[in-house]
C-alpha cells in the first residue's frame, strides 16, 4: 500500500500495517445451490493478485442465486495503533468498513463490520461479510475495505477528530468482481405453462446500447410443465444436451439479429464499441467477436453460431 497523499492527521500506512501486523486474507465467495447448500466459488488465493476477480463458475448465475462475500482481516498487535502518539487515542474505537459500488448494477453503499478495534494486547480478527440478493448484480462490482474512526472519547494533536474519518492512507484491500465474465451470464428463467412450448424468448430492452443484459431485458423462459423440461435441464445424455445447445443457439441468434435491427432504427451511425459495459449490445458484440459470427442476415447468424458454438460445446463435453 502506497500513496503520495499528505495527511493532516495520522493514518494507518505501510509502517503501521507492519508494526501492528495487519493481514488481509483473500475473500471467500459463496452461492446457494439448488439444495440450499452454500458452495465456494474458486478464486485466486494470493491476496496480491486479487485486483480483479472474474467469476467463471458455470454453476452460479446472478439471476438464480444470491452471492455471499466474506473476508477476514487479522491484527496481531492492535495496541500499537492506539496512544497519544499513534493513530488514535487508546480510549477511542477504530472500525472497519467497506465501500461497495457498481455502475452496472446502479448502486453504492458503505457497510460497517460488526466487530471493531479497541486497545488490547490480544490479537483481533475482523470479518466483513455481506450478501448480494439474486437478480441484483451485473457487470462489475468494486469493493474497498478501509479503517475509520468509529467512536471518540479523546483527541490528541495530529489525530482524526471526527467520527467517520478515514484512518487508512489507502484502502487496505480493493478488488473488482466481474460478475458476468466476459460474455455475461445467460438470463434463463422458469415458468409454468401447461400445454405451452418448451421455451420462449422474451425481449424487454428498449435501447440495447444501454439496457443491461439481464433478466429485465431478455429472458429464455423454460416451461417447467413441458415433458422435456427435466431431460433438458437435468439430463446428461448426448441427445438431451444437444437439445439445450440448440435452444441456446436459436435464442442467441434471435437476440443478435433483433439487437442489430433495433440499433439501425435508434441510431444507424452508432459505433458498437461505444456500447455501455454490460449492456445487451456489448454482449452481442462479444458473441460476434468471440464466435466469429457473420451478421449480414439471420441465416448467416444462425449458421455461423451453430457451426462455431457446436465446436465449443463439443470441447466442453469432452472435458467432463
Amino acid at each position: 500500500m502506497s500513496s503520495n497523499e499528505i495527511s493532516l492527521y495520522r493514518k494507518i500506512d505501510d509502517s503501521y500495517i507492519e508494526l501492528a501486523q495487519i493481514k488481509v486474507l483473500p475473500p471467500v465467495l459463496e452461492y446457494l445451490d439448488d439444495e440450499g447448500v452454500y458452495q465456494v466459488i474458486d478464486t485466486p488465493q494470493d491476496v496480491n493478485n486479487l485486483d480483479v476477480i472474474s467469476i467463471e463458475d458455470s454453476e452460479w448465475s446472478p439471476d438464480s442465486s444470491e452471492l455471499k462475500y466474506k473476508q477476514i482481516i487479522t491484527i496481531e498487535k492492535p495496541a500499537l495503533l492506539f496512544g497519544k502518539d499513534k493513530v488514535t487515542d487508546e480510549e477511542n474505537i477504530i472500525g472497519l468498513a467497506a465501500h461497495i459500488f457498481s455502475k452496472n448494477s446502479k448502486f453504492q453503499k458503505t457497510l460497517q463490520c460488526d466487530k471493531y478495534l479497541r486497545k488490547t494486547d490480544d490479537s483481533i480478527s475482523l470479518t466483513f461479510k455481506t450478501i448480494f440478493p439474486k437478480s441484483t448484480l451485473r457487470g462489475n462490482i468494486v469493493i474497498e475495505l478501509f479503517f475509520f474512526l468509529k467512536d471518540i472519547v479523546k483527541v490528541n494533536p495530529f489525530q482524526a477528530d471526527e467520527i467517520g474519518m478515514r484512518l487508512s492512507v489507502d484502502n487496505i484491500f480493493q478488488t473488482k468482481i466481474i460478475i458476468d465474465g466476459e460474455g455475461a451470464s445467460f438470463p434463463i428463467t422458469e415458468e409454468e405453462n401447461p400445454g405451452g412450448p418448451l421455451w420462449t424468448l422474451r425481449k424487454g430492452w428498449s435501447d440495447p446500447s444501454t439496457d443491461p443484459f439481464d433478466a429485465s431485458s431478455v429472458q429464455v423462459a423454460l416451461n417447467t410443465r413441458h415433458p422435456l423440461f427435466k431431460p433438458v435441464t437435468k439430463g446428461t445424455q448426448r441427445a438431451q444436451r444437444a437439445l439445450m445447445e440448440d435452444i441456446m443457439i436459436q435464442a442467441m441468434a434471435m437476440i443478435i439479429f433483433q439487437t442489430l435491427e433495433d440499433m439501425k432504427e435508434i441510431d444507424d451511425t452508432f459505433k458498437r464499441e461505444d456500447a455501455l459495459e454490460g449492456s445487451v449490445l456489448a454482449t452481442v458484440n462479444y458473441w460476434i467477436s468471440t464466435y466469429d459470427i457473420q451478421d449480414k442476415d439471420i441465416i448467416s447468424i444462425m449458421n455461423t453460431l451453430r457451426s462455431n458454438l457446436h465446436t465449443k460445446f463439443e470441447e466442453e463435453g469432452t472435458q467432463e
